[in-house]
């Protein structure tokens, strides 16, 4: 019987160092909203800033990822998540953040009342 890479006694893979550089002149893009949407192969993860007052905006970053690398990013950043809170508190998401964000780009033929006790 062979070993398979999912036996607890099965060889281990060295694992191999990835050197990433980051250029010196790369600029950080500010974006409070994320649109996200998914083929069977892929997850599409589209920024963009929404300003007070301005009720149109633009997507100015696209990533392309497997849904592997979906799911990988999702615990990197539910790892990352929990580390920052341990030092800096809980951050506080109010409740109705997804209404607020998607009521910009809802259409106008939308009935969905503003307050859900009209």
């Amino acid at each position: 019987m062979t070993n398979q890479p999912n036996q607890p006694n099965a060889p281990r893979r060295k694992q191999q160092q990835i050197k990433i550089e980051m250029p010196a002149n790369l600029n950080a893009v500010y974006s409070n909203i994320a649109l996200i949407m998914h083929t069977p192969n892929e997850f599409f993860v589209n920024f963009a800033q929404i300003l007070p007052g301005v009720n149109k905006s633009q997507i100015h970053t696209r990533v392309v990822m497997t849904p592997t690398h979906a799911k990988l990013l999702y615990k990197a950043l539910g790892e990352n998540i929990e580390r920052h809170e341990a030092t800096q508190g809980e951050i506080k998401v109010p409740p109705s953040l997804a209404d607020q964000l998607f009521k910009t780009i809802r259409g106008k033929d939308d009935d969905t009342p503003d307050n859900p006790s009209e």
